[in-house]
């Protein structure tokens, strides 16, 4: 049995791919704005980093949680409202929040609309092999392009013939 007889490989979820890019990159940008308000001393700096420090966490956590997918997706939601109302303490935060909030949406719809089409591609590519199996390679195949490419260079030579 050669790699070629192998059922393909299932394909992964762009979806939970995305999700997890936008958490991993909100925890640095969750760090960066926790050094944004130690700087400015906007509370106590105990204060400001356990906050973030627990925001971080949460995205974090959240990246984990997508291995269950339906809960990972859900704690990754409520990361985004977190990073929204971090706008109350470092005001610039609304409009990251509100950015990355934009992104997970449209990441989490053009994901699935991207593993849906993963999905009707393997699923031909199963059917295609498990029908090449059974026709015995697809005999026809050659046959079919060899009678389109005599008919390609007959137009040709009468394309030839007709031009002098």
């Amino acid at each position: 049995m050669s790699t070629t007889d192998a059922a393909p490989r299932p394909p992964g979820s762009a979806r939970l791919l995305f999700a997890r890019t936008v958490l991993v990159s909100e925890a640095f940008v969750v760090l960066f704005a926790t050094l944004v308000a130690h700087g400015l001393r906007l509370a106590d700096r105990p204060v400001v980093w356990a906050a973030g420090g627990a925001v971080m966490l949460a995205a974090v956590l959240a990246t984990a949680a997508l291995r269950r997918p339906r809960v990972g997706l859900v704690a990754g939601s409520l990361v985004q409202l977190v990073l929204v109302a971090g706008g109350l303490v470092v005001p610039m935060m609304f409009v990251v929040g509100v950015v990355f909030a934009l992104i997970w949406v449209v990441s989490l719809q053009l994901g699935g609309r991207i593993d849906l089409e993963r999905q009707e591609r393997y699923a031909a590519e199963v059917a295609l092999r498990a029908g090449g199996a059974d026709d015995a390679g697809g005999a026809d195949a050659p046959d079919a392009a060899d009678a389109a490419g005599d008919a390609d260079a007959a137009d040709a030579a009468g394309a030839t013939g007709q031009a002098h």
